[in-house]
């Protein structure tokens, strides 16, 4: 079936987190300094946008494999960025 719906409350949801201050938590893409990267995390949202990354814990097998998927995403990204 189509994704339209899905999309749309996905949308909706992001809006409500920003004007209504909900600090909800919910999984979305946004810059990591701690990887130096556009990655995939929970973060906490609100009207300033994203207020806090909220990191789960990882072995350290986990987070190489991070830092990896990291330096991947910069390597693809920087040949866009010339």
């Amino acid at each position: 079936g189509a994704t339209s719906f899905g999309i749309a409350a996905v949308v909706s949801e992001l809006a409500l987190c920003i004007t209504l201050n909900k600090l909800s938590v919910i999984p979305l893409s946004t810059y990591c300094e701690r990887f130096d990267a556009c990655l995939s995390f929970p973060v906490s949202l609100g009207t300033n946008g994203v207020e806090r990354i909220v990191y789960p814990e990882m072995s350290e097998k986990e987070i190489a494999l991070v830092e990896e998927s990291a330096k991947i995403t910069r390597s693809m990204c920087s040949k866009y960025m010339k």
